[in-house]
């Protein structure tokens, strides 16, 4: 922290309040006895832009992961390097697939449908979501109680081989 890197704002009681130079700052600092002190830290400088883009990147992966229709787990790695690449490349090596893969399966798990206790409760559970329909038709067909309980899901095609 230099005396240079801040232009005078103020002169209150003998001491001398300085705004950083960078107007994107909001740095401030006084200068008591001929000595710097630095009042608010700084903020808005390369390396802060560095780490907002890598939470940014971050965010999106796991946002991505929650948002996908595909059950394969193996698109995880593919989101996170199209999220990088599309990153500056300071970003994108200081990111690492193994720093996020865990919140994208935990992203991934808190955007699915809860899991009901009972069977009954399944039509009310599955009926407006992703797991009702199958490219775009109906696949979620109910459930029935005969000696038990079970949950019946069928394609178009696959209803129409019998």
């Amino acid at each position: 922290m230099r005396e240079s890197d801040y232009i005078q704002h103020s002169i209150k009681k003998g001491v001398r309040y300085l705004k950083y130079i960078n107007e994107d700052c909001t740095a401030t600092a006084k200068v008591i006895d001929s000595r710097l002190h630095a009042v608010r830290p700084h903020n808005q400088h390369d390396e802060q832009n560095a780490e907002t883009e890598r939470l940014q990147v971050l965010g999106r992966c796991r946002k991505r992961a929650a948002s996908s229709s595909t059950v394969d787990n193996r698109y995880f790695a593919c989101y996170f390097n199209e999220e990088t690449r599309a990153a500056s490349l300071s970003v994108s090596y200081n990111v690492s697939f193994v720093a996020v893969e865990s919140s994208m399966y935990k992203s991934r798990r808190k955007a699915l449908p809860a899991l009901p206790t009972h069977a009954e409760g399944v039509p009310e559970a599955v009926a407006e979501t992703r797991y009702a329909t199958l490219n775009g038709s109906v696949f979620f067909r109910g459930s029935v109680e005969a000696h038990g309980s079970a949950i019946v899901f069928a394609s178009d095609e696959q209803l129409q081989l019998y």
